[in-house]
């Protein structure tokens, strides 16, 4: 009798399951052309060789994205972070335009860097392999800030906002308010390094980070005077930081030119990014005092009639701590000339004035305000 081995066939499904476990580099690569921007997240991204600098990764060899890049000089690719799942999910889709709504910015390249990405990593395509249903393709390096950059952005930007506090102890009393403003420092310092790697200050402007403080610090009360003092301080730190840097790292004979090329890049940064914050703190006052006004208000009435109310609790609802010393005004403008901005400027002055840390507002109408 003939004993014959039947193989098992071969199923497609239970194949890619399988693999679907192993734990690969997922990256964004990105280019552009004529037609603009463009790219694709890879799943398969690796170190090839050290000497010469080559990385490869693979694509469908049937892709129109990777036929539209090697039509091009130059590649990016973005090393993500653990928080930007929705950047890998933009770019692993089939929808016309991957790059809406993902910040992003040229280097002095040219090449498209996704902003918050852990590096990026330049290059142009050495040569294509055919291997199986699939392309590998090698890259050979050609620029990169990588890890080193984004290590020196974490560790200063919680010099930073250690800093910050101690000037100015509004912006911490908890654990969760450190974060908040440690996230916002963190993220500034990189977008300084993106500054500083594309020369344009525009290219990074406040990031959500940043503006998510600026949020909280409205919610909690903290002026605009106070945010706007924070941001220098931490400014001051991280001019002095990168200056100090360029001045033991560059050549002698490139020393000036490279500080004062520093300089003149970080005064626009900040002056732009200062001002992005404070649009971003009146707009978001505005939004605060019109959709938590008739709330508060009531809050307000209960505490001055002497009703029990959980101390804790509206401290919380009203942003505002309770438990401290207070001065209480009423602000009020007669006719119709004034703009309720008008009283909110006159009440900053008064709490300036006062030597005021916090302040709550309770607007009545337009013509006057509860302090």
């Amino acid at each position: 009798m003939t004993m014959v081995q039947v193989e098992p066939a071969f199923d497609a499904g239970t194949f890619r399951r399988a693999l679907g476990h192993v734990p690969t580099s997922v990256c964004v690569v990105t280019a552009v052309d004529d037609d603009g921007p463009f790219g694709m997240t890879v799943g398969s991204f690796s170190s090839i060789s050290l000497d010469p600098p080559l990385v490869g990764f693979f694509a469908d060899s049937g892709s129109a994205t990777l036929a539209r890049m090697r039509g091009t000089a130059r590649l990016c690719i973005n090393v993500l972070g653990d928080r930007q799942g929705d950047v890998c999910g933009a770019f692993a889709s089939r929808r016309p335009d991957r790059f809406a709504g993902v910040a992003h910015h040229r280097s002095t390249s040219g090449a498209v860097r996704i902003d918050g990405a852990l590096a990026w990593i330049e290059c142009g395509i050495d040569r294509v392999i055919a291997v199986g249903d699939h392309d590998l393709v090698v890259d050979r390096v050609i620029d990169l800030l990588g890890a080193g950059a984004a290590r020196w952005a974490v560790d200063l930007g919680h010099r930073m906002a250690t800093e910050i506090i101690e000037e100015i102890p509004a912006f911490g009393g908890s654990d969760e308010a450190f974060e908040t403003l440690r996230m916002g420092t963190e993220s500034s310092c990189q977008h300084a390094l993106i500054t500083l790697a594309t020369g344009d200050p525009g290219a990074a402007l406040s990031t959500e980070e940043s503006l998510e403080g600026d949020r909280d610090f409205v919610r909690r009360g903290i002026r605009l005077d106070l945010v706007l003092r924070g941001i220098r301080i931490g400014h001051a730190r991280m001019a002095t930081e990168l200056l100090g840097a360029a001045a033991t790292l560059v050549p002698a004979g490139e020393r000036t030119a490279e500080m004062e090329r520093t300089s003149t890049l970080l005064f626009a940064y900040i002056d732009l990014f200062s001002s992005s914050m404070a649009e971003e703190y009146l707009a978001e006052h505005d939004r605060w005092v019109t959709s938590a006004a008739a709330e508060r208000a009531e809050l307000v009435r209960d505490l001055l009639d002497g009703r029990p109310v959980a101390t804790a609790d509206v401290s919380q609802r009203l942003g505002y701590q309770l438990e401290r010393h207070h001065v209480a005004m009423v602000l009020w403008q007669p006719g119709t000339e004034h703009s309720p901005t008008d009283l909110q400027r006159a009440a900053a002055r008064l709490v300036e004035a006062h030597g005021c840390g916090a302040s709550l507002e309770i607007p009545h109408g337009t013509s006057s305000l509860w302090l």
